[in-house]
């Protein structure tokens, strides 16, 4: 595996509002601050991955056989749980360049003006 990314753990709009999250505590990479934002760093590290696991802002649910979850993986933090017996999780990923051409490809054809949304980069901008 390599893993590679450039980009903010949260990235915010030009008005301060969070439009994304990155954050993935299994392939953290290395500190590239100065020294005097260390400490700081990583005290508000500690409290956001302690937030990550509040059951105040936990939704916790169990997939059965044939259901599908779909989430934007820039909006939400996502986890799993322990799990016994068999399992096969198909994933799938969707680009929000490839979403946005065919929500206005398909507006075109069926008539719609109200598809040309176009969804903020979140993290990623």
């Amino acid at each position: 595996m390599d893993l590679r990314a450039d980009a903010r753990a949260i990235a915010t709009d030009f008005e301060g509002r969070v439009m994304g999250v990155r954050f993935d505590n299994h392939t953290y990479a290395p500190l590239d601050l100065p020294a005097q934002y260390v400490a700081r760093y990583y005290a508000a590290l500690r409290r956001f991955m302690a937030l990550g696991v509040d059951p105040d802002y936990r939704l916790q649910f169990r997939l059965e056989p044939g259901d599908m979850l779909v989430y934007d993986n820039q909006r939400v933090m996502h986890g799993r749980t322990a799990f016994e017996g068999d399992r096969h999780l198909q994933l799938a990923h969707l680009d929000r360049e490839e979403f946005h051409s065919r929500l206005h490809v398909l507006g075109r054809r069926f008539g719609r003006d109200d598809v040309q949304h176009i969804l903020a980069q979140g993290a990623l901008g």
